[in-house]
């Protein structure tokens, strides 16, 4: 079954005879001419995923289908939607096509909808992990997915905490400064980093500031470190990403 979420908030879900069909994964590589033959590699990026919603719906008469195919164009009509294969993996995508052809006397109607997801990844439900954190500490983390992630990572700060450091493989974030019972919040997709509402951007750590704090698919502890004389209630919430 492939269930379906828009912008409003409603939801559909596709007959069974729907299906999920001619996905691509297309991988853009940079490469920058050299004066003698070839080239060298300059980085690469995901492409946006395109993905095709295809079959027929059958509603047992004529009227019917024509109703069910005018509230599904509707439904359309609020982008982005979220598609949900049943697997728990959902991605967000825009309706480029909808191809519809009318068979058996308009009793079935064959159906083909394009759709192109300009995130071309996969989210799995939220995870969230919780700990108090009164000196440094190990937090363990099961990220699952296939490729790395981004936390939301909340500090709830009781006491005075000193230059509040996590570190995850090759990812450290480091947030400088003395911070008083306050909260801090650090948002790894958006780059964003407050306490107490306020931009903190300027006390960010270089490391963080050049390439993120990723939570990677073999993760299993994030390391945490401070001084001072503190409670923490620390909370890191991310979705799980698939390729």
């Amino acid at each position: 079954m492939i269930y379906l979420t828009n912008s409003l908030g409603s939801t559909m879900t596709l007959q069974l005879t729907m299906g999920w069909t001619k996905v691509n994964h297309a991988i853009k590589v940079n490469a920058e001419r050299l004066v003698t033959d070839g080239a060298i590699f300059a980085g690469s990026s995901v492409e946006p995923k395109n993905f095709t919603l295809e079959g027929s719906l059958y509603y047992k008469t004529k009227q019917s289908n024509l109703e069910h195919f005018d509230d599904l164009k509707r439904f359309l009509q609020h982008t982005p939607i979220e598609v949900n294969r049943g697997d728990g993996r959902h991605i967000l995508a825009y309706p480029t096509s909808i191809d519809a052809d009318w068979m058996d006397d308009d009793v079935e109607l064959g159906l083909t909808i394009g759709m192109t997801a300009l995130d071309p990844y996969f989210y799995g439900s939220p995870i969230l992990v919780e700990q108090t954190l009164t000196a440094p500490d190990s937090i363990a983390v099961e990220p699952l997915g296939n490729i790395p992630t981004m936390p939301v990572i909340t500090l709830a700060i009781t006491g005075t905490c000193t230059d509040p450091t996590l570190t995850c493989g090759d990812y450290t974030l480091e947030i400088a400064g003395e911070y008083t019972t306050g909260t801090i919040i650090v948002d790894c997709k958006r780059m964003r980093a407050s306490y107490e509402g306020v931009g903190i951007i300027g006390a960010m750590g270089e490391d963080w500031l050049t390439k993120g704090f990723l939570l990677t698919p073999d993760s299993e502890s994030v390391a945490f470190t401070a001084t001072g004389s503190y409670s923490i209630a620390m909370t890191m919430t991310w979705r799980p990403r698939f390729i």
